[in-house]
């Protein structure tokens, strides 16, 4: 992992007070793309133990988060969820 996702992932986890008080689901890529989480570096820094981590399971090295092309597993929880909030929201592309 680079230093820049090392630091990325501290960030994140620095949100875990936050999210204690809720149920969450917390999405990583599938491959590294730029300074994107996986689901090894969220692991490696405690997400799982205040989230539930899921992978996008998009298989290729897009930026952005194309949403015709995560899971179905993930499309569900988006689809049944009250709240989303994303890092960087406005790369959600439908």
């Amino acid at each position: 992992m680079t230093s820049k996702r090392k630091k990325d992932c501290r960030e994140t986890n620095g949100n875990s007070n936050i999210i204690r008080f809720f149920e969450i689901i917390f999405v990583t890529r599938r491959l590294p793309v730029m300074n994107d989480p996986t689901l090894q570096d969220a692991m490696s820094v405690g997400i799982g133990k205040v989230a539930q981590i899921m992978e996008n399971g998009v298989y290729e090295p897009l930026p952005g988060t194309f949403l015709k092309k995560i899971s179905p597993e993930l499309n569900a929880q988006i689809e049944s969820s009250d709240l989303i909030i994303s890092k960087r929201g406005e790369t959600m592309i439908r």
